[in-house]
């Protein structure tokens, strides 16, 4: 398979492109895991880290949610509240 089939593929099917951005993030943690005398994971990271799992929505990656959600618009499946992360965080 040519790199533009699979770059096609990838672009035709946003479910393949969620699995890749998962797995450079599940590469980039690991990565981090191994830095001996690392410091505690720093925003950027965390912000690489969510732009990686969500490429396939620009929209959102790597930004600080502006909305409350659920996962799959299930009510049961809560995430966490807008004003509960980024930088006007009032829980802190």
């Amino acid at each position: 398979m040519s790199a533009y089939s699979f770059g096609r593929q990838v672009d035709e099917d946003p479910k393949l492109a969620e699995v890749l951005g998962h797995r450079r993030a599940v590469s980039f943690v690991r990565d981090l895991g191994r830095q001996v005398g690392r410091a505690d994971f720093t925003e950027i990271d965390i912000r690489s880290i969510h732009l990686m799992v969500m490429a396939s929505e620009p929209r959102i990656a790597g930004n600080y949610k502006t909305m409350d959600n659920s996962i799959a618009g299930r009510p049961d499946l809560l995430t966490a509240r807008s004003d509960d992360v980024g930088p006007i965080c009032t829980s802190w």
